[in-house]
Parts: C-alpha cells; structure tokens; sequence
C-alpha cells in the first residue's frame, strides 16, 4: 500500500511539475494541428489558432471577460519562432535597443 502512494505521488510529480518545465506536458496532452511551420521566421505571430488548445480556449475566454467588463485588449503575439526568441533576447545584449525578455526558454515558442 505504501509503495502505491509512493508511486502515485510520482506519477503526480512527473505529471504537474516536470512535464510542464520540459515541454512533455504540451506534448501529451495539449497538442493540436498548427498552420505555422516556418521555424527560422522573425515574424511576429498573432493568431489565437497558433496557441495550443487549452491555451486558446483560455485566451478566448479571457477576451470575453474584458469585453464583457467594457475593456478593450488585443493579444498582439501568440506563438513566437525560437528564431524570433533568440533575436529578441540579443536584443539589448548583443545588438541595439532595451531588453525585452529574460530568457530564450519561452513559454511563447512552445504555444503556452
């Protein structure tokens, strides 16, 4: 009996703490199918159908309430390409202008 809690405990871990910080939770459980491919784009990428799933469902959701609270907001960057990541965080360090991000990990190029 112990063994088992022990075991589902784990399980509970993998699940809800390192799935989600290596990628594997969005890969087994909120896949969908995706127009944009082109990894090596710079392009800034708006569209609400390039969100995984659960993140689009929610995105819309929270439109709605603004909306419905008299707010006006735009989402005005969904998915990002690891290209557009990485010319972002140079940005500030490396080549002309203010930082913008902190990190080359976003959760903006895994659909989240």
């Amino acid at each position: 009996m112990r063994k088992s809690i022990i075991l589902f405990l784990l399980l509970l871990l993998l699940l809800f703490v390192i799935f989600p910080r290596t990628g594997m939770y969005g890969f087994l459980f909120d896949r969908g199918k995706y127009e944009y491919m082109d990894e090596s784009s710079i392009e800034i990428i708006s569209d609400l159908d390039e969100l995984s799933p659960k993140t689009r469902e929610l995105a819309i959701s929270f439109l709605e309430k603004c909306k419905e609270n008299g707010l006006s907001v735009r989402i005005t960057e969904t998915y990002r390409t690891q290209a557009r990541q990485d010319m972002l965080y140079k940005q500030g360090r490396t080549t002309s202008g203010s930082i913008v991000t902190w990190t080359r990990n976003s959760k903006h190029t895994k659909r989240r």
